[in-house]
């Protein structure tokens, strides 16, 4: 990793340009996509119109999948308990700007106090279809932690203020890329589960964090290589490659084998990991100073990379 440091610092001769965050600008266009609630045994479930074809069927399958498990959890939960049952309530909380968030309610009774809530959020680009996680929106190390400093302040501030979340919440949580969240206008709001910060007895606790507040970097970032700011010695380097990577990238880890699109194959020996989602990325295999680097397009990142033959 040192070496790897060092060697990012010395590719600053190489360097024309610094990279500049990228925010994500809400231009709070109002959406043609309709929503209704309809019913699968008892269950209800969201449906949507407004969108192509496709993209109106996949969104409407995932969401109607949702009900029919529910459904099938209730006829199990009876079984089980003569009082137990399964439900589950969906909420429309977003849907501008191409984004749509559906969050479902579920709520499972097996006898006692009280049953168990949870809470499962569907969030899609409407133009695509595509469903959006947290890690398609904290692409790099620095927003993970911006949100996770976030949601600490707020949380230390709700505590202070004799809101009743649990004292220590504000560094005892753990930050889940699967958790439950949903969009606003400038930003997300991450949703903890009952019993994760607070009682029960509060339910959901929604925290609110600005786009701007993910995408904060305190210091310009390093730009990597791209074929445009790479010196001629170096691109003569018989190891030296542009090219794309074959399917999907779904990040950097050690030991991984990367096929590309030359018939070559590289493995990661460099210890940095990361998670993304890119189909078919351009590729620049990178030779400086006695290490091979990958270079992959849209990343932070370039691991240092050996052959595999």
């Amino acid at each position: 990793m040192k070496k790897t440091l060092a060697v990012l610092c010395s590719l600053a001769l190489f360097i024309l340009l610094a990279a500049q965050p990228q925010y994500v600008k809400a231009d709070n266009k109002a959406s043609a996509i309709t929503t209704k609630a309809l019913s699968y045994k008892g269950q209800q479930y969201v449906q949507i119109s407004g969108a192509s074809k496709t993209v109106t069927q996949q969104i409407n399958k995932i969401l109607k999948l949702h009900a029919v498990n529910a459904a099938v959890s209730n006829s199990s939960a009876k079984k089980q308990s003569k009082n137990g049952s399964f439900k589950t309530t969906p909420s429309t909380k977003y849907n501008k700007n191409n984004r749509l968030s559906i969050v479902y309610s579920d709520y499972y009774y097996a006898g006692g106090a009280h049953g168990m809530l949870a809470s499962v959020s569907y969030n899609f680009d409407v133009q695509t279809g595509k469903q959006i996680k947290l890690k398609d929106i904290l692409t790099k190390d620095y927003q993970k932690d911006n949100l996770e400093i976030a949601l600490a302040n707020e949380l230390a501030k709700k505590s202070a203020a004799g809101e009743n979340v649990f004292p220590d919440s504000a560094y005892s949580f753990t930050l889940d890329m699967d958790n439950s969240f949903y969009f606003y206008d400038k930003g997300i709001v991450y949703r903890f589960q009952p019993y994760e910060v607070a009682p029960y007895s509060e339910g959901f606790v929604d925290i609110k964090v600005p786009y701007e507040t993910i995408n904060k970097q305190t210091e310009a970032p390093f730009s990597l290589p791209n074929k445009n700011n790479i010196a001629d010695s170096i691109k003569q380097d018989p190891n030296y490659a542009e090219t794309s990577l074959k399917g999907e990238f779904t990040g950097f880890q050690q030991g991984k084998i990367y096929e590309l699109a030359n018939g070559q194959k590289w493995k990661q020996i460099s210890d940095q990991a990361t998670n993304a989602s890119v189909s078919n990325p351009e590729v620049i295999v990178f030779p400086y100073e006695g290490d091979i680097f990958l270079v992959i397009e849209g990343q932070s990142v370039m691991p240092i990379i050996e052959k595999v033959e």
